[in-house]
């Protein structure tokens, strides 16, 4: 045989031996099991029917001859307590002599309890504001079918819940036994206020008459949560009357929670009458008729009249000066008001600026002030000046203005006209001169006309 084809042998036979030597070294078993949780108190046979018949040949394997035995007596199998929680271990061995191979495995049974706490009772919880934080334990009963009952954790979340305002919150309890198992119960958290509000009575015990009725006045009210309490009040007797009153005052606040006060309020009139004038100050002339004074009264009080208003005054009609009139009005209950009007009576009258226009000749001497006489109303002393004149002693037309106070300080004028008539010396010699003139030249006329008739 050549070289190629001893190769080509080898080869053959090496590839037919290694197969067959791979084959050795595989498992050709399945366990399905390395462990089985068997629950608390249950029948252990059928479970370790499950552990028997998961040991199989793999796919693709066959063998008539398979087999699988446990390698633990009766007795230890008859040991295993299920009513009690721990972990077992058996041994399971598998044949296939087909394959020349056994195998053998330890397979755990562990014994576990695997239901959660149950809840027996529980009920709402019910906090009221400011009081002490709620035993959460005391509203629930629980239960397990392996831990005891005082071994049971019971934890509470009550992060939702807000002790300090009122309303309903969720409280999550949660219930973990000895196995871990946990049991999520939520309950419900009613924050209440059974506080009443609080009725303070004020200091303030009396009512004017006529004013608005504010029942804050008289009471304060507060609340231990509610910042605005709903106050209603009810009235006995009359407000728009003199006396007394009772009052009966309910605050409710928003978790309806009522209170009540009674407080006697008296009814009084402080306040003095309106009484009001149409003028402050007037001014009159001197001698004038008396005044209707009750014509300046404006307005006057409810259930009043003018004929309730005294007027007292010392008003002299016939002197000037400042005086004052009294108005006094006084209500039924005593109060009274009090107006002034200032009269003052003055002289508003000119002084009369009596003299005669004048005609005088040129030679005549003059005194203007002469014939000068004044009258007045009042006045006694009257003071008096030439305002203005343009006289001179010539011929010709001209005017003086007298000016005149009395004591009120009225002022006068008067213009008087003076004529002054005659001729001055330089006006004489002027028509001396024309005169000579006129005559001068009618001579001279003459004396050419004769000469001119002459030549003729």
């Amino acid at each position: 045989m050549g070289d190629t084809m001893k190769k080509l042998f080898l080869l053959l036979l090496l590839g037919l031996f290694f197969p067959i030597k791979i084959k050795a070294q595989e498992s050709v078993f399945i366990f399905g099991y390395d462990y089985i949780n068997v629950p608390y108190k249950a029948d252990i046979n059928p479970y370790f029917d499950m552990v028997f018949n998961s040991i199989q040949l793999k796919p693709g394997y066959s063998d008539p001859n398979f087999e699988v035995s446990d390698e633990n007596d009766g007795y230890f199998k008859h040991v295993i307590n299920t009513h009690i929680l721990k972990t077992y271990r058996l041994k399971y061995k598998a044949i296939a002599p087909k394959y020349y191979q056994q195998e053998t495995k330890l397979i755990e049974f562990r014994i576990v309890d695997q239901e959660p706490p149950k809840v027996i009772y529980s009920k709402p919880v019910l906090h009221l504001l400011e009081g002490v934080k709620p035993n959460y334990l005391s509203y629930i009963l629980v239960e397990d079918n392996e831990t005891k009952t005082e071994d049971i954790l019971i934890e509470v979340n009550d992060y939702n819940v807000d002790y300090q305002h009122i309303g309903q919150y969720e409280v999550i309890y949660t219930l973990i036994d000895n196995s871990q198992n946990r049991t999520i119960h939520i309950e419900y958290v009613e924050v209440l206020d059974k506080i009443r509000p609080t009725i303070e009575s004020k200091p303030l015990d009396q009512h004017q008459l006529g004013y608005p009725f504010y029942i804050e006045d008289f009471i304060h009210v507060s609340d231990n949560y509610d910042p605005n309490p709903t106050i209603t009040y009810v009235i006995e007797g009359r407000l728009d009357e003199v006396g007394y009153v009772l009052v009966t005052i309910k605050a409710v606040d928003q978790s309806l929670n009522e209170a009540t006060l009674t407080k006697k309020i008296r009814i009084v009139d402080y306040i003095p009458p309106t009484l009001t004038l149409t003028e402050q100050v007037i001014s009159i002339d001197v001698f004038s008729e008396p005044l209707d004074l009750s014509s300046y009264i404006g307005q006057i009080g409810k259930n009043l009249t003018v004929d309730d208003v005294i007027i007292e005054h010392n008003i002299d009609y016939e002197s000037v000066g400042e005086y004052a009139a009294i108005y006094t009005l006084t209500d039924n209950y005593g109060n009274l008001t009090t107006k002034s009007l200032t009269v003052k009576v003055v002289d508003k009258t000119p002084p009369k600026i009596i003299i005669n226009d004048l005609i005088i000749d040129i030679n005549d001497i003059v005194d203007l002030e002469e014939g000068l006489r004044f009258e007045d109303n009042y006045s006694k002393k009257i003071t008096y000046r030439i305002f203005e004149t343009n006289f001179k002693q010539a011929p010709g037309t001209y005017y003086v203005i007298y000016e005149a106070v009395d004591d009120a300080g009225n002022h006068s004028y008067h213009q008087r006209i003076i004529t002054v008539t005659g001729k001055t010396t330089a006006q004489n010699l002027y028509i001396i001169g024309a005169i000579i003139m006129g005559i001068a030249l009618l001579s001279v006329g003459g004396f050419i006309w004769y000469k001119k008739r002459k030549t003729l």
